[in-house]
């Protein structure tokens, strides 16, 4: 399994990928700190599951939400 983490603090997405590696299911653990490029990595990455941060500067998790509820491929 795929996961994708998209959160503009550092700390936040170094924490929760040392938790999810140790995840046995979880077999590939990719970050993000610039909601803008999630579309993208999602296409390029095939990723299973999105964990966001709701409050972000350029696009907050719930755009990002809709961004991807308001797309068929989804």
């Amino acid at each position: 399994m795929k996961v994708l983490v998209v959160d503009d603090s550092f700390f936040n997405l170094s924490v929760a990928k040392r938790y999810l590696e140790d995840i046995p299911a979880i077999t590939e653990t990719l970050l993000c700190d610039d909601s803008r490029q999630v579309k993208s990595i999602v296409d390029s990455y095939g990723i299973d599951i999105l964990i966001t941060d709701v409050m972000m500067p350029a696009m907050t998790g719930f755009d990002l939400l809709e961004l991807f509820h308001s797309d068929n491929k989804y």
